[in-house]
């Protein structure tokens, strides 16, 4: 969702835009503490580790 030099958008435009980036950004940084709480949980440093 780049904004090109020469699109012009409104203050709600890209606030809007702004919103989508900042709630996908929470999304994977969520997914991505639980996957370090699941591997320290079972004492692993890789997800591979046996």
């Amino acid at each position: 969702m780049p904004v090109e030099r020469d699109e012009l958008l409104t203050i709600e435009e890209a606030k809007a835009r702004l919103a989508v980036l900042e709630a996908g950004y929470r999304a994977k940084s969520k997914a991505l503490r639980a996957y370090i709480r699941v591997l320290e949980a079972d004492g692993k440093e890789h997800a591979n580790d046996e």
